[in-house]
């Protein structure tokens, strides 16, 4: 009995010792595996999950509608040319988890054109991040 007893004391020890440590371990994994999001300026349908070069996003304008989590990425179409739109995502990333914009499909870089518009106060880029990290 006092042997039983010593052995389940000991087992909890050593799981509460442990378990902080993986929770934390799983939080991490969790925070730097986030959703992949496509944006194709010619094939892409705004209708779309985003979620796979298949059913891509179309315009910057669902991009800027969407705040993203830490670990997205948002991938713009190699090639692909947006006109007078911009690109604003909100959210942010966190450290080992940062929010990347990047491009698939090709070696040609993807052309955002402002075309000047006046967007108001201090909002005329073709891309805009404003109080972000990561």
């Amino acid at each position: 009995m006092k042997r039983t007893l010593s052995g389940l004391l000991s087992l909890l020890i050593v799981l509460t010792l442990f378990t902080p440590f993986s929770i934390v371990f799983a939080e991490e994994d969790a925070a730097t595996s986030g959703i992949v999001y496509y944006v194709d300026a010619e094939d892409g349908d705004d209708n779309n999950p985003g979620t796979s070069p298949e059913q891509a996003w179309k315009s910057l304008t669902k991009v800027t509608a969407t705040t993203f989590q830490p670990g997205d990425q948002i991938l713009l179409k190699s090639g692909s040319v947006w006109n007078g739109e911009w690109l604003w995502p909100k959210g942010s990333g966190v450290e080992g988890a940062p929010i990347k914009i990047d491009k698939y499909g090709g070696e040609a870089l993807p052309v955002i054109n402002g075309m000047g518009v006046d967007r108001g106060f201090n909002y005329s880029g073709a891309v805009h991040l404003r109080n972000q990290e990561y």
